[in-house]
């Protein structure tokens, strides 16, 4: 089953506190420049702290190979949408999902990071007389890959079982 995931990465600044909205800033964006394609605040709602997080709009081949200047290349994109506290991040982590083992195959590396086609597959219809139900973020046909597909996955899932036993 195709996960969309699997090729994407995704990167996460932190900073003292989310400066973006004493600006009047959302901290959300997208650009077709990147390497974030689309960026999002995820800040705490005590505002602890700021965060912006955005998925990484490179391939796979792309990110490695600008291997150590990934960072610099978001920090400087960051920067010029946020202005120039962004510069100094606390704190940068970067999961890359394509370089996981168990998580992506090479095929995915070599995929466009958009999202999948999502929905059971016909192959997993009626699998065992309908006595082993799917339900995942991936089964979702209107939020599949993401936690409402999943939501939605496990209530079809359950409406299934629920009305097998009528």
């Amino acid at each position: 089953m195709p996960t969309w995931m699997a090729g994407q990465c995704k990167v996460t600044a932190v900073y003292e506190t989310p400066f973006w909205r004493t600006q009047g800033l959302s901290g959300d964006g997208m650009s077709r420049l990147g390497p974030l394609g689309e960026i999002h605040d995820a800040s705490p709602e005590d505002q602890s702290q700021g965060a912006l997080f955005g998925f990484v709009a490179w391939p796979a081949q792309q990110r490695k190979e600008a291997g150590d200047q990934l960072i610099p290349n978001v920090i400087t994109q960051l920067q010029q949408l946020f202005g120039p506290q962004a510069a100094a991040p606390l704190q940068v982590q970067v999961q890359d999902w394509a370089t996981q083992t168990y998580t992506a195959t090479q095929a995915d590396t070599h995929t466009s990071p958009s999202q999948s086609e999502f929905g059971l597959p016909i192959a997993l219809e009626q699998v065992w007389q309908d006595c082993l139900l799917f339900a995942c973020a991936e089964m979702a046909y209107e939020f599949g890959g993401v936690a409402e597909g999943a939501l939605e996955a496990a209530e079809a899932a359950f409406g299934s079982l629920n009305s097998s036993v009528d």
